[in-house]
């Protein structure tokens, strides 16, 4: 995993962490952990389908959800900027 990727996702757990301790809502709490809870893995044992997977499934299902509970509200721009950059560079497709 390059340097940037990686420190994209780390950037994102931390976040996560700091959102769920400071969060009143506890729906928001557990989207926000499910989200992140595979990260790890991903920085450990790092795949393009792995990454895939994230980028198609993860994220987008983790917006939906986000945005039913509270549609004002984002997280992880920045850190997905940085991520998107991977897939134009690499041209990741589908496995």
């Amino acid at each position: 995993m390059p340097d940037k990727m990686q420190i994209a996702f780390l950037e994102i757990l931390r976040w996560t962490l700091l959102k769920i301790r400071n969060e009143t809502n506890l729906d928001v709490c557990r989207l926000l952990a499910d989200h992140a809870h595979n990260i790890p893995e991903m920085i450990g044992n790092f795949t393009s389908e792995k990454f895939y997977f994230y980028w198609h499934t993860e994220k987008p299902s983790f917006l939906e959800s986000l945005h039913k509970i509270d549609p004002s509200r984002d997280f992880f721009d920045e850190q997905w900027l940085i991520l998107e950059g991977f897939l134009v560079d690499s041209k990741t497709e589908r496995p």
